[in-house]
C-alpha cells in the first residue's frame, strides 16, 4: 500500500476529508460546523487531540499508559481495509493460520519466537528484542503501513541503560525475595 494511494484515498473518503482539511487548516471546527456531518466524522471530530496529519496522512496518536511511548496509527480509509485485514490475518506474520496449518504448527515456530520475542514480558516489563538488541522488532505490516519505531538506543547509551535495567530488575528481584511469606 503506497502511501500517495492512501493519501488519495484519505482525501476522497466523505468521513476523512473534512478531517484531513481540518487539519491542513490547522483548527478545530466547532460542533455547529460538525453536526450535519456523519456520525463517522463526528466520532473522528471527538477524537481531535488525538488526531494528526503525519507525511500528509491522517494518523492516531497512541500512547503508553504511562505516558513514555508514542505510536501513530494510520487512519484506514474505507475502501483499504480489505487489503489491510487480509495481511494481518495471512501475511507472512498473520495470526489466523486454521485446523490444517497449526497441525503443521513446526514449520510456524519462527512466527511464535517472532511473538515472543516482540511481547512485551511481565517479569521484566520489556521485550526480549528490546532487551537484547536495545530496539523494539519491525515486522513486515509495520513497514508496510508506515509504522515508526520507537527510540532506538545504540552504542554506549545502549550499554549504560541495559546496565541500569538489570541492576533495578536484580535489585527488585533481591527485595521481593526478602519479603516474608504470611501465613
Amino acid at each position: 500500500m503506497e502511501s500517495e494511494e492512501v493519501l488519495k484515498d484519505q482525501e476522497n473518503n466523505p468521513n476523512l476529508k473534512p478531517i484531513v482539511n481540518w487539519k491542513k487548516e490547522g483548527r478545530k471546527p466547532t460542533w455547529k460546523e460538525v453536526s450535519r456531518y456523519s456520525s463517522t466524522v463526528k466520532a473522528y471530530w471527538a477524537q481531535w487531540n488525538s488526531l494528526v496529519l503525519s507525511d500528509g496522512l491522517l494518523k492516531r496518536v497512541l500512547e503508553k499508559t504511562d505516558g513514555t511511548e508514542e505510536r501513530k496509527q494510520l487512519i484506514v480509509p474505507r475502501n483499504r481495509v480489505p487489503e489491510v485485514l487480509e495481511e494481518i490475518h495471512n501475511g507472512s506474520t498473520g495470526g489466523h493460520l486454521g485446523v490444517t496449518k497449526t497441525l503443521g504448527k513446526d514449520q510456524f515456530l519462527h512466527l511464535f519466537l517472532l511473538a515472543y520475542r516482540s511481547s512485551v514480558h511481565e517479569t521484566t516489563g520489556q521485550t526480549p528484542a528490546s532487551i537484547v538488541m536495545g530496539r523494539e522488532l519491525r515486522l513486515p505490516c509495520d513497514l508496510k503501513f508506515g509504522c515508526t519505531p520507537g527510540n532506538d538506543v545504540a552504542g554506549e547509551d545502549y550499554v549504560s541503560a541495559l546496565r541500569q535495567r538489570m541492576e533495578t530488575f536484580t535489585n527488585e528481584s533481591v527485595r521481593v525475595s526478602r519479603v516474608p511469606a504470611t501465613a
